[in-house]
């Protein structure tokens, strides 16, 4: 730290001490110091005038700029310092390398490069194989090359190219980066490339061999000492090699708010992590897993049927999906899309009862829809009781003299009937009825029966194809022999 005394008097004393004490007996006060270019006035030097204080200010930025200048100059010794200690390492290891390459045909073996060398000497330092060196064991294997180390400059050195928390530098790394010498990196630097390299833009020469600066690379990088252009070639390709999932470990239980473990017929745990649908067989030694890998986001729950042959799962994401696939063979048998705007699917079911679908009434004044499924259709309406309670009221359709069958489609007519369309190919009219829900009264035949397919609910084990679809025409006309609950006299004669 130092001190710069300044006076409010004319004295030319010689010493500072003798000026003081000069400005002091002709009642001149001290006006202040400067300790470390910081300016510090004295209570009895409020009136010192603005010019000599300015003056002072003037001072105190020229010795801060001898001192950064004096900083930089200590900065450029210490670096010339250590590339001469460096470029005295290197012409160390290139003699010791002569010497093994003149003795290499008497000697099987001999080291043939620098970096053999260097790496050689560490080697026999490193006696586990570690690939680490410390301090003292840096400055031995320097004083065998005939360099000598202080432990200020291998300090220096360990700071310089790196070290780990243990204070160990990995020799390799110093290795690699002493023996490209200093002429050849300002070679390289000569070679500068501006941008890297583009995916897929086949027409840039592999062969680059210089100085490659981007963002957010602030220095730049520098391609591998044995770089060959052969190999942009092969990194172009996929690896012959592939992956394959073997082994989920973990289950996010905690996060799931709906039931997400089932066991399903063939004696498997269906459950998922991530975007997988994981299959356990507990049961085998070791424990295996079997994956459906039809998800592209996260999975936010399951369900499976109740014959625990079919499993359902949705997704989160932009636009998700629930997708049905086949635990047996882990295919995708129905995709259910949904449109933006959603955040996921939160949760989902197979019914109970075989519910394939709803169709509300837009003929009604009254809140009228029908559900349908396997082997029934089952008719509901909203009766309002107050402003904020609405009950809803459901009664099974009554087959009566029609066979029993399962109820694929269907669809309101303006006459207040119901087309349902049957897995045999047929229509069946329903009769809609306020106090006992409907009755099936007639059978119009529409086409075949279609495909035989499986049918999720058992028994029987298969169904057909049937009438999978109905829609009212925009104009709303309806076929006569659909019109009426009885059929038209002409069709039946």
């Amino acid at each position: 730290m130092w001190q710069l005394r300044f006076y409010n008097c004319q004295t030319s004393s010689a010493s500072p001490t003798s000026r003081e004490k000069n400005c002091r007996a002709k009642n001149y006060s001290v006006c202040g110091r400067l300790d470390g270019g910081a300016l510090t006035r004295s209570r009895e030097a409020s009136a010192t005038p603005r010019y000599k204080l300015a003056a002072v200010r003037g001072l105190a930025k020229t010795i801060a700029k001898q001192n950064s200048s004096m900083a930089l100059r200590n900065e450029r010794e210490s670096r010339s310092k250590e590339e001469a200690r460096l470029e005295a390492m290197r012409k160390s290891l290139a003699a010791r390398r002569r010497v093994h390459q003149e003795g290499g045909a008497a000697c099987e073996g001999s080291l043939q490069s620098e970096r053999e060398v260097l790496l050689h000497a560490f080697e026999r330092i490193d006696r586990r194989r570690a690939g680490k060196v410390d301090v003292d064991g840096f400055i031995a294997v320097w004083r065998e090359l005939e360099v000598r180390l202080s432990r200020t400059e291998a300090a220096a050195l360990f700071n310089k190219f790196g070290q780990d928390k243990s204070g160990l530098m990995p020799y390799e790394v110093f290795t690699e980066a002493i023996c490209v010498g200093r002429a050849r990196l300002r070679a390289r630097e000569g070679n500068m490339r501006q941008q890297a390299y583009t995916k897929g833009k086949q027409q840039e020469p592999a062969d680059f061999n210089g100085k490659i600066v981007y963002p957010p690379c602030r220095t730049g990088v520098f391609p591998p000492t044995k770089w060959s252009s052969s190999l942009t070639t092969r990194s172009a390709k996929p690896p012959d090699a592939r992956l394959q999932l073997d082994f989920v470990y973990g289950y996010n239980g905690t996060n799931n708010l709906t039931g997400n473990v089932f066991y399903i017929n063939t004696g498997e745990v269906a459950y998922y992590v991530a975007t997988l649908g994981v299959l356990l067989n507990k049961d085998s030694r070791g424990r295996s897993q079997r994956f459906f890998l039809g998800h592209d986001q996260e999975i936010t729950c399951i369900a499976v049927t109740r014959g625990r042959d079919t499993v359902a799962t949705g997704q989160n994401g932009r636009k998700p999906v629930v997708l049905v696939w086949s635990p047996k063979k882990l295919e995708e048998l129905a995709r259910l899309e949904h449109p933006p705007g959603y955040d996921g699917i939160g949760a989902l079911t197979f019914s109970a009862d075989g519910v394939l679908g709803v169709r509300w009434n837009p003929f009604a004044t009254a809140s009228d829809f029908a559900t349908y499924g396997y082997g029934h259709i089952k008719f509901w309406r909203c009766a309002v009781k107050s402003k904020d309670v609405c009950e809803v009221v459901g009664k099974p359709g009554r087959f009566g003299q029609i066979p029993k069958h399962d109820v694929l489609s269907a669809v309101y007519l303006p006459s207040g009937l119901v087309v349902g369309g049957c897995e045999t190919g047929d229509l069946c009219i329903w009769q809609p009825s306020a106090t006992e829900g409907g009755v099936a009264v007639r059978l119009v035949k529409a086409h075949d029966k279609g495909p035989e397919i499986k049918r999720p609910i058992a028994p029987p084990p298969t169904t057909f194809g049937g009438v999978r679809a109905l829609r009212l025409r925009d104009d709303q006309r309806v076929p006569a022999r659909l019109a009426s609950p009885f059929p038209p006299t002409l069709a039946w004669a």
